[in-house]
């Protein structure tokens, strides 16, 4: 269970990573092949760190987060993963 639980902090920190390292870059792009590259190497984090966590193709994984740039990412991750995202944002929050 410790191995686990280390592998699944691991996750979370890379999951964390990738929002913090790559957005910068991906906001300040100028020309959409910079753009592209960028959104494709952020999506992948985003995929690597979902299937870490244990997302298999054909789950479905709910998240509530606002409508940012950032939930755009997880949805195009997901659907890397081959999993299916269901958006729940704060004004749908029972």
């Amino acid at each position: 269970k410790d191995a686990l639980e280390r592998a699944e902090h691991r996750a979370w920190i890379e999951f964390g990573s990738a929002i913090l390292a790559d957005l910068w870059g991906f906001e300040t792009a100028k020309d959409a092949e910079t753009f592209e590259a960028k959104r494709q190497a952020l999506t992948n984090r985003f995929a690597r760190a979902l299937a870490a966590l244990g997302v298999k193709p054909g789950d479905r994984v709910a998240a509530q987060v606002e409508k940012t740039k950032e939930a755009i990412m997880l949805y195009l991750a997901a659907l890397r993963a081959g999993a299916v995202l269901s958006f729940g944002g704060s004004r749908n929050a029972t």
